[in-house]
């Protein structure tokens, strides 16, 4: 997340291109290619790297990143006044995030009810985060394993193999 992070702060700080005007509200998408031109990986018309719900031309007025869109994510979202959350596994509780199967599903119809109330736009950030070198996900995992806690543990206390 690491990455990511410091792709959102450069998108706020005005680092995404000549036409960007600072103080100008940028679009989902603009916000997600912007982000796509920092990989270091092509991007590939086959995968789950995609909107999943909301409208990808509105204004963005924040972004939440997560590993997961939960419903207390999307509602911390809203507390926060941000639209746009940029999320790593699925929304909709299967791979490709097809909803047919979950509707009349009590989970899915309340999830849903919040990202529609809110104009939520969600993006799963998945393939190419994980193609980019360094993958995103390992780069995170190892900035968040070298904290102080762990860096005075012995690897057999934290590890238990069973």
């Amino acid at each position: 997340m690491t990455f990511l992070i410091s792709t959102l702060i450069l998108l706020a700080t005005g680092g995404i291109g000549p036409d960007y005007k600072p103080g100008e509200t940028l679009t989902a998408n603009e916000v997600i290619e912007a982000m796509k031109s920092h990989l270091t990986c092509s991007w590939s018309a086959e995968t789950v790297d995609t909107f999943k719900s909301g409208d990808p031309d509105h204004k963005v007025t924040g972004v939440v990143c997560t590993f997961t869109a939960t419903i207390d994510v999307l509602n911390d979202a809203v507390k926060r006044g941000c639209n746009l959350i940029i999320t790593h596994e699925p929304t909709y509780y299967n791979h490709l995030d097809t909803k047919e199967l979950l509707e009349n599903d009590p989970v899915y119809e309340a999830k849903q009810a919040i990202i529609d109330k809110h104009n939520l736009i969600i993006f799963r950030f998945h393939d190419h985060w994980h193609r980019t070198t360094p993958d995103g996900i390992y780069v995170g995992m190892i900035d968040k394993l070298r904290t102080p806690y762990l860096s005075q543990c012995k690897l057999a206390d934290i590890l238990k193999i069973i």
